[in-house]
């Protein structure tokens, strides 16, 4: 948002030539005027409506008020003026010669006038014209609309394999697992980083957003932020959310949200405690291995089925004298 009147009067004049690109996506491009310019979902909203909500909140100010159902835009210049019946006043500069915004008068204005003393401070919205850049997002925002069916809310599942993550000698398994999320800071760092490339890689509308977020693209949208939610599976069957929204372009990742093939949450150094009468069958020797594993890296002491084939876990407290410890075993 410019932070001057100033400014925002040689950004207008100048709307044409002001182009300090930033990447919306590849070869999408939007200028620094147009950067700065906040976008406000309007549902069903008409020209008068999207006036009247531009004029809202600070000035100066560019804004952009949307309906993506019906793939409408209207765009406007929002000045802090002194307006009132009968109120005329100077204004540096010249006055505003045209409802598009494409120039300001540079005549010198007469002196004031103030015939009915009426004047008060209030924001002016003009009218401006959207440029190309302007429509491309405008019309990412109704393929993005058709694709969450107005919610803005977008969820896809991919594998482990379909993303590149250096494989690591501290997990429970080379090619790494939720438990490694959960429990190691550095390796949810390198996969929260490899599901934002793989993101960026992909043409959904919704991502193609998002990455405009993360380069300065303000979007308000009506009833929350627009969320993808990427759920990564490994191959023991754990499964990892990553969240990017307007707060987290570059991606997010909750431990509390990882979770083992089941649902259940996954053993760490704060809950461990609270697996003293847990149990599961998984649909796989290795995914049950991966769980011991992660439970001895723990300190919990583990006893495997004969030959650790077994597909059964359980933990419970085992108690000697006054001293009680969390024990793990696989059947």
């Amino acid at each position: 948002m410019l932070t001057a009147l100033g400014e925002l009067e040689r950004c207008t004049m100048t709307l044409r030539s002001c182009l300090g690109w930033f990447a919306l996506v590849s070869s999408a491009f939007v200028s620094t005027c147009h950067a700065r310019a906040i976008w406000t979902e309007c549902q069903g909203c008409s020209q008068w409506n999207a006036k009247s909500i531009a004029e809202q909140g600070l000035a100066p100010a560019t804004r952009v008020i949307f309906d993506a159902a019906q793939n409408v835009a209207w765009k406007y210049d929002v000045l802090r003026e002194q307006v009132g019946q009968n109120c005329q006043i100077q204004r540096s500069g010249g006055s505003r010669n045209d409802a598009n915004g494409d120039s300001l008068s540079d005549t010198a204005s007469k002196p004031t006038v103030n015939a009915a003393g009426e004047c008060q401070w209030a924001n002016v919205a003009y009218s401006t014209f959207l440029d190309s850049d302007d429509l491309e997002i405008m019309a990412l925002l109704h393929d993005a609309y058709l694709e969450t069916g107005g919610t803005w809310k977008s969820s896809r599942s991919i594998s482990r394999d379909d993303i590149f993550v250096p494989d690591c000698a501290y997990c429970v398994t080379p090619s790494g697992s939720g438990y490694d999320v959960v429990n190691d800071m550095m390796y949810r760092s390198q996969l929260r980083t490899s599901v934002n490339d793989y993101l960026r890689s992909i043409q959904q509308p919704t991502a193609k957003l998002i990455d405009g977020i993360l380069q300065g693209l303000e979007i308000s949208f009506l009833g929350g932020d627009m969320t993808i939610t990427v759920m990564v599976t490994f191959a023991d069957g754990t499964i990892v959310p990553v969240v990017f929204d307007d707060q987290n372009p570059m991606g997010f990742i909750d431990p509390d949200r990882v979770t083992d093939e089941n649902g259940n949450a996954l053993m760490n150094q704060g809950n461990r405690d609270a697996f003293a009468h847990f149990g599961a069958v998984y649909r796989t020797a290795d995914a049950a291995e991966n769980f011991l594993r992660n439970a001895e890296r723990l300190g919990v002491p583990v006893t495997r089925a004969h030959g650790g084939g077994g597909r059964t876990v359980s933990c419970t407290w085992e108690c000697e004298r006054t001293a009680c410890n969390l024990k793990c075993s696989s059947q």
